[in-house]
């Protein structure tokens, strides 16, 4: 019994320091950039790329207007789109 025990602790133990030693500040030092800042790292000294044209966030298309806006060729609908 008192074998689980010790093991028990020293298990707990071990798990304590790892967390404790993972929660250092190398996270918030690490090197990183502001959008829209100077960087040297492009040629012309911005540290984004702009977005390419006509693309579109996973998520943000809106396809169907009758689903979004419930206008079929610009006129209001009758009946709700269905899910």
């Amino acid at each position: 019994m008192w074998r689980a025990k010790a093991l028990a602790c020293t298990g707990l133990a071990l798990l304590l320091a790892t967390g404790l030693a993972a929660c250092g500040p190398n996270m918030q030092d690490q090197p990183k950039n502001k959008p829209q800042s100077a960087s040297a790292f492009f040629a012309d000294g911005s540290s984004v790329r702009p977005p390419i044209d006509d693309t579109v966030a996973r998520g943000q298309a809106r396809i169907d207007g009758y689903y979004y806006t419930g206008l079929v060729n610009g006129t209001p609908v009758a009946a709700s789109p269905p899910r």
